[in-house]
């Protein structure tokens, strides 16, 4: 016979273990670069150096695109200026990590204090 302390603790672990095998809803990876186009940052494999090392790690670690997270991509097609409208599109989205080079940073501080900022080394 099984002990009535298994089955309860079974009960209670039960909708954990659910949500963790099949996730309820996608994590959103804002991605901010400057030259390429939001097309070629987005997806799978990317023109981006520092993106596909980012989506490699991701994929090491078991989370699969498309099914775990998603990228949101916007590009200041060459043009700075553009860095904190695109900040505050990204926010408001929301998103739950913003991945960006470094340019973007000081936008990116002034559009939020609570999304954690990746910053990569590469010429997005």
């Amino acid at each position: 016979m099984i002990p009535r302390r298994w089955l309860l603790g079974g009960l209670f672990a039960s909708p954990w273990l659910a949500a963790a095998q099949s996730p309820s809803r996608r994590e959103r990876i804002g991605v901010i670069v400057g030259q390429l186009t939001a097309a070629e940052v987005t997806g799978p494999r990317t023109l981006s150096p520092g993106i596909n090392a980012l989506l490699l790690g991701m994929r090491d670690l078991g989370w699969v695109y498309g099914e775990h997270f998603i990228t949101e991509a916007r590009t200041s097609a060459g043009k700075p200026e553009r860095f904190p409208a695109l900040a505050a599109e990204l926010v408001s989205l929301p998103v739950d990590l913003i991945v960006a080079l470094g340019p973007a940073l000081p936008a990116l501080k002034q559009a939020t204090s609570t999304i954690p900022i990746v910053m990569t080394g590469s010429g997005v």
